[in-house]
Protein backbone atom coordinates (compact mmCIF):
# COMPACT_ATOMS: atom_id res chain seq x y z
CA UNK A 1 0.00 0.00 0.00
CA UNK A 2 1.51 3.06 -0.87
CA UNK A 3 -0.91 5.42 1.36
CA UNK A 4 -2.85 5.24 3.87
CA UNK A 5 -6.06 7.09 4.49
CA UNK A 6 -8.10 7.80 7.01
CA UNK A 7 -11.20 10.42 6.50
CA UNK A 8 -10.65 13.13 8.09
CA UNK A 9 -7.23 13.54 8.75
CA UNK A 10 -5.39 14.70 6.32
CA UNK A 11 -2.61 12.83 3.35
CA UNK A 12 -0.07 15.19 4.22
CA UNK A 13 0.02 14.59 7.84
CA UNK A 14 -0.44 10.86 7.75
CA UNK A 15 2.75 10.99 5.68
CA UNK A 16 4.20 12.54 8.35
CA UNK A 17 2.82 9.88 10.91
CA UNK A 18 3.57 7.11 8.90
CA UNK A 19 6.46 5.68 10.78
CA UNK A 20 7.06 1.78 10.32
CA UNK A 21 3.44 1.14 9.10
CA UNK A 22 1.87 3.49 11.67
CA UNK A 23 -1.22 6.01 11.32
CA UNK A 24 -2.83 7.73 14.30
CA UNK A 25 -6.39 8.51 14.77
CA UNK A 26 -8.29 9.42 18.29
CA UNK A 27 -11.78 6.98 19.22
CA UNK A 28 -14.53 9.92 20.70
CA UNK A 29 -16.75 6.91 22.14
CA UNK A 30 -19.75 9.63 22.65
CA UNK A 31 -19.53 10.27 19.25
CA UNK A 32 -18.52 7.40 17.09
CA UNK A 33 -20.07 4.42 19.26
CA UNK A 34 -18.83 1.18 20.58
CA UNK A 35 -17.50 0.48 17.17
CA UNK A 36 -15.10 1.62 14.60
CA UNK A 37 -15.31 0.17 10.78
CA UNK A 38 -11.99 0.70 9.57
CA UNK A 39 -12.27 0.60 5.66
CA UNK A 40 -8.90 -0.25 3.64
CA UNK A 41 -7.91 1.17 0.08
CA UNK A 42 -4.91 1.56 -1.87
CA UNK A 43 -4.46 4.74 -3.55
CA UNK A 44 -3.56 4.63 -6.89
CA UNK A 45 -5.28 7.81 -8.01
CA UNK A 46 -7.64 9.04 -10.60
CA UNK A 47 -10.79 11.00 -10.65
CA UNK A 48 -12.29 11.51 -7.65
CA UNK A 49 -15.43 8.97 -7.15
CA UNK A 50 -17.99 8.49 -4.49
CA UNK A 51 -18.13 4.48 -3.24
CA UNK A 52 -21.02 3.44 -1.15
CA UNK A 53 -19.34 0.52 1.30
CA UNK A 54 -21.08 -2.18 3.71
CA UNK A 55 -19.47 -3.59 6.30
CA UNK A 56 -21.19 -6.76 8.33
CA UNK A 57 -21.39 -6.45 12.46
CA UNK A 58 -23.00 -8.62 14.80
CA UNK A 59 -25.87 -10.01 12.43
CA UNK A 60 -26.47 -6.40 10.91
CA UNK A 61 -24.40 -4.32 8.68
CA UNK A 62 -22.64 -0.49 8.72
CA UNK A 63 -23.45 1.43 5.87
CA UNK A 64 -21.39 4.46 4.39
CA UNK A 65 -20.06 6.00 1.71
CA UNK A 66 -16.34 6.76 1.18
CA UNK A 67 -14.54 9.25 -1.46
CA UNK A 68 -11.95 7.15 -2.95
CA UNK A 69 -10.09 7.99 -6.69
CA UNK A 70 -11.49 5.88 -9.59
CA UNK A 71 -8.07 3.78 -9.75
CA UNK A 72 -8.28 2.69 -6.15
CA UNK A 73 -8.23 -0.59 -4.91
CA UNK A 74 -10.39 -1.87 -2.02
CA UNK A 75 -8.22 -3.53 0.60
CA UNK A 76 -11.21 -4.58 2.87
CA UNK A 77 -12.47 -3.89 6.21
CA UNK A 78 -12.32 -4.90 9.67
CA UNK A 79 -14.90 -3.90 13.16
CA UNK A 80 -13.06 -2.82 16.06
CA UNK A 81 -14.82 -2.62 19.08
CA UNK A 82 -13.90 -0.10 21.53
CA UNK A 83 -13.25 -2.53 25.08
CA UNK A 84 -11.13 -5.32 22.79
CA UNK A 85 -7.49 -6.02 24.54
CA UNK A 86 -4.72 -4.26 22.08
CA UNK A 87 -3.49 -7.37 21.49
CA UNK A 88 -5.91 -8.24 19.35
CA UNK A 89 -5.13 -8.78 15.56
CA UNK A 90 -7.34 -7.55 12.62
CA UNK A 91 -7.20 -8.68 9.27
CA UNK A 92 -8.97 -7.54 5.79
CA UNK A 93 -7.10 -10.62 4.14
CA UNK A 94 -4.82 -8.15 2.37
CA UNK A 95 -4.05 -5.43 5.54
CA UNK A 96 -3.24 -6.81 8.80
CA UNK A 97 -2.97 -4.15 11.61
CA UNK A 98 -3.32 -3.48 15.55
CA UNK A 99 -4.88 -1.05 17.35
CA UNK A 100 -2.83 0.74 19.71
CA UNK A 101 -4.71 2.19 22.35
CA UNK A 102 -8.31 2.79 22.92
CA UNK A 103 -10.02 5.42 24.27
CA UNK A 104 -8.42 8.82 24.70
CA UNK A 105 -7.39 12.12 26.54
CA UNK A 106 -10.50 14.61 26.21
CA UNK A 107 -13.56 14.24 24.07
CA UNK A 108 -16.76 13.83 25.95
CA UNK A 109 -16.63 9.92 25.01
CA UNK A 110 -15.30 7.24 27.81
CA UNK A 111 -11.84 8.92 28.63
CA UNK A 112 -11.01 5.88 30.45
CA UNK A 113 -7.44 5.69 29.74
CA UNK A 114 -7.29 1.99 31.05
CA UNK A 115 -10.72 0.72 29.52
CA UNK A 116 -9.17 -1.76 27.07
CA UNK A 117 -5.24 -1.49 27.92
CA UNK A 118 -3.66 -4.71 28.99
CA UNK A 119 -3.28 -5.53 32.43
CA UNK A 120 -1.11 -7.32 34.63
CA UNK A 121 -0.22 -8.59 38.12
CA UNK A 122 2.17 -9.48 40.18
CA UNK A 123 0.51 -12.80 41.35
CA UNK A 124 -3.38 -14.13 40.96
CA UNK A 125 -6.06 -15.63 42.55
CA UNK A 126 -7.03 -18.96 40.77
CA UNK A 127 -9.90 -17.50 38.34
CA UNK A 128 -9.21 -13.38 39.39
CA UNK A 129 -8.11 -12.26 36.00
CA UNK A 130 -5.73 -9.14 36.38
CA UNK A 131 -7.77 -8.45 32.83
CA UNK A 132 -11.00 -7.97 35.30
CA UNK A 133 -9.41 -4.46 36.08
CA UNK A 134 -9.65 -3.24 32.82
CA UNK A 135 -12.80 -4.52 31.46
CA UNK A 136 -14.59 -1.26 31.39
CA UNK A 137 -17.18 -2.39 34.03
CA UNK A 138 -17.35 -0.87 37.90
CA UNK A 139 -19.16 -3.95 38.94
CA UNK A 140 -17.96 -4.31 43.02
CA UNK A 141 -19.32 -7.59 43.57
CA UNK A 142 -17.01 -10.49 45.22
CA UNK A 143 -15.69 -13.49 42.70
CA UNK A 144 -13.73 -13.81 40.08
CA UNK A 145 -15.83 -12.77 37.46
CA UNK A 146 -15.72 -9.27 39.17
CA UNK A 147 -12.31 -8.44 40.60
CA UNK A 148 -8.39 -9.45 40.41
CA UNK A 149 -6.91 -10.82 43.55
CA UNK A 150 -3.33 -11.94 44.52
CA UNK A 151 -2.69 -15.58 44.72
CA UNK A 152 -2.74 -17.41 47.86
CA UNK A 153 0.70 -17.93 49.59
CA UNK A 154 1.80 -14.55 49.23
CA UNK A 155 0.79 -12.00 52.09
CA UNK A 156 0.78 -7.93 51.18
CA UNK A 157 1.07 -6.74 54.69
CA UNK A 158 4.93 -7.80 54.57
CA UNK A 159 5.20 -8.36 50.75
CA UNK A 160 2.86 -5.33 48.86
CA UNK A 161 1.08 -6.76 45.80
CA UNK A 162 0.51 -4.74 42.65
CA UNK A 163 -2.26 -4.80 39.39
CA UNK A 164 -1.20 -2.41 36.63
CA UNK A 165 -2.54 -0.85 33.49
CA UNK A 166 -0.19 -0.81 30.55
CA UNK A 167 -1.29 1.99 28.07
CA UNK A 168 0.97 0.45 25.19
CA UNK A 169 2.04 4.51 24.79
CA UNK A 170 2.87 7.45 26.82
CA UNK A 171 -0.56 9.40 28.38
CA UNK A 172 -0.72 12.25 30.86
CA UNK A 173 -2.53 11.05 33.81
CA UNK A 174 -3.96 13.40 36.74
CA UNK A 175 -6.46 11.12 38.52
CA UNK A 176 -7.03 7.63 38.89
CA UNK A 177 -9.92 5.84 40.70
CA UNK A 178 -10.14 2.12 42.16
CA UNK A 179 -12.75 0.32 42.62
CA UNK A 180 -12.43 -2.69 44.79
CA UNK A 181 -14.78 -5.66 46.64
CA UNK A 182 -17.87 -4.50 48.65
CA UNK A 183 -17.14 -5.81 52.01
CA UNK A 184 -13.64 -6.51 51.03
CA UNK A 185 -12.25 -2.95 50.56
CA UNK A 186 -8.18 -2.54 49.97
CA UNK A 187 -7.28 -0.57 52.98
CA UNK A 188 -3.93 0.26 52.77
CA UNK A 189 -2.59 0.47 48.80
CA UNK A 190 -0.13 3.04 47.06
CA UNK A 191 -1.47 4.69 43.31
CA UNK A 192 2.39 4.39 40.84
CA UNK A 193 2.89 5.53 38.09
CA UNK A 194 6.26 4.35 35.36
CA UNK A 195 8.78 7.04 34.91
CA UNK A 196 10.70 5.69 32.25
CA UNK A 197 13.33 4.07 35.30
CA UNK A 198 11.27 3.01 37.97
CA UNK A 199 7.65 3.52 39.39
CA UNK A 200 6.99 6.55 41.56
CA UNK A 201 4.19 6.91 44.46
CA UNK A 202 1.65 9.40 43.12
CA UNK A 203 -1.27 8.54 45.82
CA UNK A 204 -1.05 6.80 49.22
CA UNK A 205 -4.33 5.70 50.75
CA UNK A 206 -4.54 4.59 54.27
CA UNK A 207 -7.38 2.82 56.44
CA UNK A 208 -9.66 2.36 53.34
CA UNK A 209 -13.05 1.54 53.76
CA UNK A 210 -14.83 2.18 50.50
CA UNK A 211 -15.33 -0.17 47.57
CA UNK A 212 -14.45 2.93 45.73
CA UNK A 213 -11.32 5.56 45.95
CA UNK A 214 -10.51 8.76 44.08
CA UNK A 215 -6.77 10.34 43.98
CA UNK A 216 -5.83 12.97 42.00
CA UNK A 217 -2.02 14.01 41.36
CA UNK A 218 -0.19 16.19 39.78
CA UNK A 219 0.15 15.80 35.81
CA UNK A 220 2.91 12.70 34.78
CA UNK A 221 3.69 11.14 31.64
CA UNK A 222 3.37 7.29 31.62
CA UNK A 223 2.68 4.30 29.85
CA UNK A 224 2.47 2.28 32.95
CA UNK A 225 -0.19 2.75 35.78
CA UNK A 226 -0.36 0.39 39.06
CA UNK A 227 -2.25 -0.23 42.54
CA UNK A 228 0.63 -1.40 44.84
CA UNK A 229 -1.64 -2.62 47.54
CA UNK A 230 -0.25 -3.26 50.82
CA UNK A 231 -3.01 -4.52 53.18
CA UNK A 232 -6.91 -6.34 52.52
CA UNK A 233 -9.68 -5.81 54.33
CA UNK A 234 -9.37 -5.89 57.82
CA UNK A 235 -11.21 -9.09 58.02
CA UNK A 236 -8.77 -10.42 55.36
CA UNK A 237 -5.30 -8.90 55.23
CA UNK A 238 -3.52 -11.22 53.22
CA UNK A 239 -5.57 -10.68 50.19
CA UNK A 240 -6.27 -7.41 48.14
CA UNK A 241 -9.10 -7.47 45.34
CA UNK A 242 -9.65 -4.84 42.37
CA UNK A 243 -12.42 -4.64 40.99
CA UNK A 244 -11.73 -1.78 38.37
CA UNK A 245 -8.22 0.39 37.92
CA UNK A 246 -9.50 3.99 35.76
CA UNK A 247 -7.39 6.40 34.95
CA UNK A 248 -8.10 9.44 33.78
CA UNK A 249 -6.28 12.57 32.45
CA UNK A 250 -7.99 15.22 34.06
Amino acid sequence: MRTIVFPGVKKKNVESWQNSQLFVTTWDKAAWGEVLAYQWYEADGGPEVSIGVKIPIFGAEINATVKWQKNDDNAGNAVVVFNEPTSTPYSTGSVEFNVCTQGGEGGTGNDDLACGSTATASSTFTGYSASRVNDCKRDTTLGAAFSWANASGTYPPTTPEWVQVDFAVTKTVRRAVVYTTASYPIRDFDVQVWNGVTYVAVASVRGNTSPSATVTFAARSTRLVRVLAHSGPTNQPGFVRVNELEVYAT
